[in-house]
């Protein structure tokens, strides 16, 4: 393959070739498995994108086609995908996991569900990856409800965003309630406000259960004040949520135990275990003198 190369989308094929983009597709479906078309074998490549059965779809090399449609190629308009050697082997890198799955599971997909046939397939893939045959039939689901995204690794809608606000059984009650999602940040910031004074305070020597217990009672107060009414059982914080803000702890400690906050404080260490015998000799010298008897006379 040269160093840049002209891809062509099954549409721009069909263009190309004077024919439906349905036919398009079913040459280069067969041109991926090696069959040839018109004398010339095609080079193919899987494409992740829209359109296509479940985002698959097929690009095909400019240069593999015959030479009349590669002088036409040149001068289309259509969809043509210039890249690089560089720029393919990030493609190739960011699609492996999908393209490693999907191979696994192309062979199991051409027989029916629930066939016998289907489950030799699976069997065989397993054995050859050295994987479970559930995992193989895991990807096949996936597959098959999501398409070729399915075989990737699922992502968060909104990533770096906490799923939860307050706590599961708190966000729950609260959404279930039908209350408006502005009033349950309000909440939720009060909450931190709340966390954070109790830990500087002196309650943070009783430990984090006490902490929490009283973080919970500040919260109902928070949900009557706010006119919110949720079943108190749901007024719960996790452990984890009360000791975010557990590093708050040392304004209390500086305040009424100055020497555990003094304790907490880096220290510089320092020993002779990196020196040779006799490489730094530390004495103290005075100076003596000493009379004769004939001096004092």
């Amino acid at each position: 393959m040269p160093e840049h190369t002209n891809w062509l989308a099954t549409d721009a094929f069909a263009e190309l070739a004077q024919i439906t983009p349905q036919a398009a597709r079913k040459i280069l479906k067969a041109g991926a498995r090696g069959a040839a078309w018109r004398g010339h074998a095609l080079v193919v490549r899987h494409r992740l994108g829209r359109g296509g059965r479940r985002g698959l779809g097929y690009e095909v090399a400019a240069t593999s086609l015959p030479e009349q449609m590669q002088q036409a190629s040149t001068h289309f308009s259509g969809e043509i995908e210039v890249r690089s050697i560089e720029s393919e082997r990030q493609t190739i890198a960011s699609g492996a996991l999908v393209g490693s799955r999907w191979q696994a599971i192309e062979e199991a997909l051409t027989h029916p569900s629930h066939s016998e046939a289907r489950a030799e397939s699976v069997v065989e893939a397993a054995l050859k990856l050295g994987l479970h045959k559930r995992t193989i039939y895991r990807w096949i689901a996936q597959y098959e409800r999501h398409g070729m995204r399915g075989l990737g690794r699922a992502r968060a809608a909104e990533p770096g965003t906490p799923r939860v606000v307050i706590s599961r059984q708190f966000d729950h009650a609260f959404w279930a309630g039908g209350y408006d999602e502005g009033l349950l940040l309000k909440i939720a910031e009060t909450v931190q406000k709340a966390l954070k004074g109790l830990w500087a305070s002196r309650a943070e020597q009783a430990g984090a259960t006490e902490i929490r217990r009283l973080a919970e009672f500040l919260l109902l107060e928070a949900c009557e004040a706010n006119g919110v009414a949720v079943d108190r059982t749901a007024v719960r914080l996790s452990r984890r949520v009360v000791e975010r803000f557990a590093v708050y702890r040392v304004v209390n400690q500086r305040r009424n135990d100055r020497k555990a906050f003094d304790d907490f404080k880096p220290r510089i260490r320092r020993d002779w275990t990196a020196l040779a015998p006799m490489e730094r000799v530390v004495a103290d010298v005075k100076a003596s003198v000493h009379y004769r008897d004939t001096d004092i006379r």
